[in-house]
Parts: C-alpha cells; structure tokens; sequence
C-alpha cells in the first residue's frame, strides 16, 4: 500500500512522460556562418606545438689553464660511474693517475692509451702505465703507425667527452696556458668512441660518410687551411709551434686579402731556427706576432672572425698534422668563443714582439 505522504507520485510520473513526447531530449547543435573578407589576409601565424621536443644535448663548456687548475678533470674522472676511456700524450700528474686508479677500484672500467715514447718524456709513461695497472686500469701503449699518439681527450660513460690541449702534467695545471672543450653532443662522442676502439684494437677507424671532428692525420690539414681561407676579418691563434709551410703561405695570403693576423705564441729558442724564419715572413707580410713568457703557451687554438674556434692537440706543424693521431673540435657557441678570445686578447697584451 502506498503511503498517502507518495499518493501523488503516480501522476508526476506520467506528467513527464507526457513532456517528453512533446520535444526532443537535445537540441540541434547550429551551423555557424561563414563570413569571407575581400580583404588581404595576414600571414598566417607560425604553428605552436605542444609535444614534448627531443632533448637537446647540453652546451659545450671551457676551462682554461692554469686559471682553473687541476679541478675540472679531476670532476671528469671522478663522475664516471660505468666507464672511461682515456687518450693521452704524457701523463706525469701523480693525482691524475690516482684519480683513475680510484675509478677503478669503484667499478668503472677505465681504459687508457698512452704514447710510449713521447718526445722528452723519459720513462714517465711507463711508470704511469704500471701505477695504473697495479690499480685496475686496463693501459695499452698506442699504436706505431702513428709518428705519435699525441692526442688528448676523455670519454666518461658514453655521455660526456672532453677535448683537451694539454697533457696531464703538473706543470699543465699550474704553468702553462691550456684550453679543455667538454662536450655532450652525442654524435661527436659515438665518432670518439669508435675511432678510440679502433686505436685500442689497433685497427682503422670506420669513418662512415666522413669525420665530424678534426683528427690527424685524416682532415686536420684540409680543416685548418680551410679555417685560414676562409677568415674575411680576423685571425686570432695561440699556438706553440709554426713550422708547416702550407699553413705559413696561408696566414701570408690571409694578411695580404686584409685579414688581421694576429699570433701569441712562446719565446723563440735559438736552435728554432725554422719557426723564427716563419714568424719573421709573417711579419713581414703585415702579421702581427708576440711571444708570452708566462704562462708558457702550450696551446694550440686558432678563432676564425670571433665566431669559430679550432681547440685540441693539433700543432702547426707536418708531423701533427700527417703523421700523428691528433684530435680537436671546431668550436662555435659564443660564449665559448667569447672566453677564449679574452685569454688570447690578455696575453697579446702581456706578450711582447720578438
């Protein structure tokens, strides 16, 4: 029995049903109007996407010798966690060498190439070689189809890389001007590794459609004289040695189209007798030349119209550029460029003409 309170429930009911036969339960979505202008139309704005981009490898970062001292690669070596792989002229620095011994310890599997007869260099790498043996270092000595292995870089975890002027000295940490380029652009790192197992294996590197970076003896010469051709403005170079004739009669041609040469280097010795040869043509053609005394100049950087930078192991000389396992990387982020033209620019002002 229904409660009288719901007596008149039964009516509602049919009340609605009796509405809902009168009309439809929605209502016709309209039809707007189009309205056309004879008026030119604006360009149309450039599109916006929402989707996540690929991510963009992290800038390339500087330091500078002796300003920044041993802490920059001691931070490299010391964030490796799965590997490191190091090529090296000349390693002296007992705080280097116990850096990558204690990588090891801690389970990265570090592998260094070393020069095993570097110029002056004694048995200092030999006796590296056995420190970092005895701490877990896999070392081999570099391959003799190279003159020398002279180049110096790092290759931490696959995913960072640094390009190097310097040799893991005392005296590069502390006395001499040196440049280092950390890199995380992947591709320039995959051609690292590859021609690095290459020279592990003592095997040719596979190039693909061509080096990306600048190695000897494979393009550093083409690169480089390049680089001087195509200078409209200015030259700007800190380099330790001027000896291959190739690059002298191109810094003269560059002179001679207008270009400001400018060249820091160290004191000429008197048994140099090549190198004073070419600094004297230089200036002759309208170069301008200073030697630095201090720090000494170990470098090796030319800066192409304040927009490009050349850095790494590469000297100007024949044996560097066709002879010996060289690297370095062409260089253009500005704010890269824009330290090392102010550490070029300081010491041209402390140097003197010789």
């Amino acid at each position: 029995m229904i409660s009288k309170r719901y007596r008149w429930l039964p009516l509602l009911i049919l009340l609605l049903i009796g509405l809902a036969a009168c009309r439809p339960w929605a209502t016709p979505t309209a039809v707007p109007t189009l309205v056309f202008s004879t008026a030119t139309p604006s360009p149309a704005p450039t599109p916006t996407f929402t989707l996540t981009p690929t991510p963009t490898p992290r800038p390339p970062a500087l330091f500078v010798e002796p300003d920044d001292g041993s802490a920059p690669l001691l931070a490299l070596i010391q964030s490796a966690r799965t590997s490191l792989d190091v090529t090296v002229y000349l390693i002296t620095h007992q705080e280097v060498v116990r850096a990558l011994g204690a990588a090891a310890r801690r389970g990265v599997h570090v592998r260094v190439l070393l020069e095993q007869h570097p110029y002056g260099g004694g048995e200092s790498n030999r006796r590296a070689a056995e420190a970092l043996r005895k701490a877990g270092v896999k070392v081999r000595f570099s391959s003799p189809a190279f003159r020398y292995t002279h180049q110096k870089s790092l290759i931490v975890d696959g995913s960072t890389a640094a390009i190097l002027t310097m040799n893991f000295t005392h005296s590069s940490f502390t006395r001499n001007r040196e440049y280092g380029v950390i890199l995380h652009e992947p591709r320039y790192i995959a051609e690292m590794k590859r021609v690095f197992d290459a020279d592990w294996e003592r095997v040719p590197p596979t190039w693909g459609t061509g080096p990306l970076l600048v190695w000897s003896p494979v393009n550093s010469r083409d690169v480089i004289l390049r680089l001087l051709h195509d200078a409209r403005s200015s030259l700007l170079l800190e380099e330790q040695d001027l000896v291959d004739e190739e690059v002298v009669q191109a810094l003269i041609a560059a002179v001679q189209r207008g270009v400001n040469v400018r060249l820091v280097r160290p004191p000429l010795r008197e048994e140099e007798e090549a190198e004073r040869r070419n600094v004297r043509r230089l200036q002759q053609a309208g170069g301008k030349v200073h030697v630095l005394s201090s720090p000494y100049v170990h470098a090796k950087v030319i800066v192409v119209d304040g927009r490009t930078a050349l850095i790494g192991s590469i000297n100007l000389t024949p044996t560097s550029l066709d002879l010996n396992r060289e690297l370095g990387v062409i260089v253009q982020d500005p704010t890269i460029v824009q330290r090392v033209v102010r550490v070029i620019e300081r010491d041209w002002q402390r140097g003197r003409v010789p």
